[in-house]
């Protein structure tokens, strides 16, 4: 018996496309809502954040694509902030959380984020907007806490830190300010400017784009800026975040074997025999250049 073929008129066609069509945008709205909701949670968690008597927030702000750190990668260091800062807050944001917050409160920079093809481009132009919108501390997930902070932030309205690196004249002069860990009150200006270098280069690399480099650019042009008189920025020196530095991997490698993390032979005690032998450091970047 001969099958009889089944036709679809126009109007069924089109009743079948603009169902399908329905059908998407529920589902994209759906997908807003989860995350404009998800964003609004943690705005709300950060509103009573505790502030002590200095003008920087006792929060802390990490960030992985997912809320699944991998131990592999970064062993316990996540926990070495609560356990060293415990009247601090602590969040964790994943992807979804970043786009979040820039779709909800900083929407005039979203094509810029979203435009990034790279995740390494999100993850660091949104801890900007953490640092403006709820201010506190940004860390990296390989940097490993070892004193409470207070005493580092105590009267300061914007910290970054310092890391030693070869010489002006060298490629790596421009990553001396690191946007590894920053520290500031919510509202500076500074994070308005970096912001909106981040809108205005042309650059291809990643670090010029929204990294190192780009806060480095933007902390010499503030610097010169009449902002800098109400809005003053503290400096921190290496001893105090970054007592090692990746930018003498070729001239010392004795250091660079025990404290990098991306070496087999990465050994966290030794490490800090070496380079913080006066436990002065209040932090240390181990450097796992994950991206």
């Amino acid at each position: 018996m001969s099958k009889t073929p089944i036709r679809l008129s126009k109007t069924g066609v089109v009743a079948s496309v603009v169902g399908s069509l329905a059908l998407v945008s529920l589902a994209f709205n759906v997908w807003l809502f989860t995350i404009s909701s998800t964003g609004a949670k943690l705005v709300s968690q950060l509103s009573d954040a505790p502030t002590g008597s200095q003008p920087i927030p006792r929060i802390i702000h990490q960030s992985w694509k997912t809320h699944d750190i991998p131990k592999d990668r970064f062993g316990n260091w996540d926990e070495t902030w609560k356990l060293q800062n415990p009247e601090y807050k602590y969040i964790l944001w994943d992807d979804s959380e970043n786009e979040a917050l820039i779709r909800n409160h900083y929407p005039w920079f979203l094509n810029q984020y979203l435009s990034y093809d790279r995740g390494i481009n999100r993850a660091d132009a949104v801890r900007v907007f953490y640092m403006h919108k709820f201010g506190g501390v940004y860390v990296d997930l390989d940097i490993a806490a070892y004193k409470p902070l207070d005493n580092l932030l105590l009267d300061h309205h914007l910290v970054l830190a310092k890391m030693e690196v070869p010489g002006e004249h060298s490629w790596e002069h421009k990553h001396e300010i690191p946007n590894a860990w920053m520290a500031s009150r919510p509202g500076h200006s500074f994070w308005m400017h970096c912001a909106h270098l981040m809108m205005s280069t042309n650059s291809e690399g990643t670090e010029e784009k929204t990294g190192p480099v780009m806060i480095w650019n933007a902390l010499k042009t503030f610097n010169t800026s009449a902002a800098v008189k109400t809005d003053p920025i503290h400096v921190a020196g290496p001893e105090s975040i970054y007592p090692y530095s990746w930018s003498f991997e070729k001239t010392d490698d004795a250091v660079h074997r025990v404290c990098s993390k991306q070496r087999k032979s990465f050994d966290e005690t030794k490490c800090r025999h070496l380079v913080d032998p006066d436990n002065r450091a209040y932090a240390i970047s181990y450097w796992s250049h994950t991206w």
